[in-house]
């Protein structure tokens, strides 16, 4: 995959554009390519595995690229991404698979933890003999596994403090991971301990907000 292929792949998942549309945000972006080349590399892509195309309900019936999960991983594996934009494909990718986790669980997330994760990652991914199932293990599994890591935690809980989740929503977001940690195996204990705090901090801040 080379830079014009990261290029592409990006904008289509920060943009969702048309294929007339991408050319030109990728020029906007200080991308050098035309509307034939775009195309070329976006054909390609697409027998590689790493998109789709779908045709809008409009009057041109415009077609329009879709990163599949094995584009999502290349990106995350090969796409010498920032760590912004690290974690706004994992964040779109998990937000997909665990549609039942609220969002707010995944800005509480240390953008730190998803380096850690993706550096995990790259030895036990084989993108050329690419397994959605086993990838998407891989992700949940390291990412869960964090929470019994002390300093991860006192980051997830940092961020859970600026966020303020309410009570509610933290009640929600444990109900939906202790379906997940079923089905994995995992030990629920360290994420509700966190939880747990994070109830606690919210409660904490609030309390001395209405003093002052």
């Amino acid at each position: 995959m080379n830079r014009l292929d990261q290029e592409i792949l990006k904008a289509i998942l920060i943009d969702q554009k048309s294929k007339y549309g991408l050319e030109a945000y990728l020029k906007k972006t200080g991308v050098k390519s035309n509307y034939a080349t775009v195309w070329r590399h976006i054909n390609k892509m697409k027998k590689d595995g790493f998109l789709t195309i779908i045709k809008q309900l409009d009057k041109r019936r415009t077609e329009k690229p879709i990163l599949t999960l094995k584009g999502m991983a290349t990106l995350i594996i090969e796409g010498n991404l920032q760590k912004k934009e690290l974690r706004s494909v994992i964040q779109k990718l998990l937000q997909n698979k665990f549609s039942h986790i609220p969002n707010i669980f995944w800005r509480m997330i240390p953008i730190e933890a998803i380096t850690d994760i993706v550096l995990k990652m790259k030895p036990k991914v084989n993108l050329k003999y690419f397994d959605e199932e086993y990838f998407l293990k891989t992700l949940v599994t390291d990412l869960f596994e964090m929470f019994n890591d002390k300093s991860f935690i006192a980051s997830f809980l940092e961020k859970c403090q600026k966020i303020n989740p309410t009570e509610e929503e933290l009640l929600k977001i444990y109900d939906a991971c202790n379906k997940i940690y079923d089905k994995e195996g995992f030990s629920k204990q360290p994420l509700k301990d966190s939880l747990e705090l994070g109830k606690q901090l919210g409660s904490n801040l609030k309390k001395k907000e209405q003093k002052e």
